[in-house]
């Protein structure tokens, strides 16, 4: 080996070793930066904590220096006090406006007023016990005539005539034409007029039964004498005349409801 070789190992020993040397340094000066940097941001977010607290303490004292300011707590409640008042004396003026035209209006009301007001309400009474009460022109023989001009129409559910009638529809109508008017439902016909047994049945007269022995009030029929009624039935049994003393209506008859003389 030379002396030029040797020369030329020692170079890059030396340069090799300012590398690892300079990179080293690089490494160092980078760490400090960092904890330069950290300690800085730590220092500026104390400042600004700092900053604010003062600033608080300051806002929340109130200043007792200047005779012209004064606690908000005292301004807060003279405006609530003032509020109030202006509510009380509203309210009180208002009730004596409301009473003075109370007893402006009872002192001009003329006494023949009430009078006026208890005629219609009995006008109101009568009209509502009209239903229970036989019409002028109604009669139970008219009633009964009625029913018996309607024999062979048709059962129609939901049908109130005149062509065309379900069970209670018949009842209703015939009453109808007579100028009076009785429920829909033949349970509600039990609450009209006045109750007759049997043997107290007139011409006109609502007969009640039930399709159950026992059971509840569920068919009607117009009672026309001699024991005989007609009713309009099913579809099968168009409307006609059955019997009250014998077979299946006999045993299933529960009362007559009385209206028209």
């Amino acid at each position: 080996m030379g002396i030029n070789d040797l020369f030329q190992k020692s170079l890059a020993f030396f340069k090799n070793d300012s590398i690892i040397v300079s990179d080293k340094m690089i490494k160092e000066r980078k760490t400090v930066m960092k904890v330069k940097v950290i300690i800085s941001i730590l220092f500026v977010a104390v400042f600004v904590l700092c900053t604010v607290a003062c600033g608080n303490s300051k806002t929340l004292e109130p200043d007792t220096s200047s005779p012209m300011s004064a606690p908000i707590e005292e301004d807060e409640k003279e405006e609530e006090a003032d509020t109030t008042q202006s509510a009380t004396n509203s309210t009180e003026t208002t009730e004596a406006q409301t009473s003075k035209s109370t007893d402006t209006t009872e002192d001009t009301t003329p006494a023949e007023s009430t009078e006026g007001q208890e005629s219609e309400q009995s006008e109101e009474e009568s009209s509502e016990s009209a239903s229970t009460e036989a019409a002028d022109s109604g009669t139970g023989e008219a009633i009964a005539n009625t029913a018996k001009s309607l024999i062979g129409t048709k059962f129609e559910y939901g049908k109130v005539g005149q062509d065309t009638f379900d069970n209670p529809g018949f009842v209703v109508y015939c009453y109808k034409e007579n100028g009076i008017s009785i429920p829909r439902r033949t349970k509600d016909m039990t609450t009209v007029g006045t109750k007759v047994s049997r043997s107290e049945l007139k011409n006109g007269d609502i007969v009640i039964f039930s399709n159950e022995i026992g059971g509840e009030p569920d068919f009607s029929g117009i009672y026309i004498g001699g024991g005989q009624f007609i009713s309009c039935n099913t579809e099968e049994t168009p409307t006609g005349t059955h019997s009250l003393d014998t077979g299946h209506w006999s045993q299933r008859f529960i009362e007559g409801r009385h209206l028209a003389d």
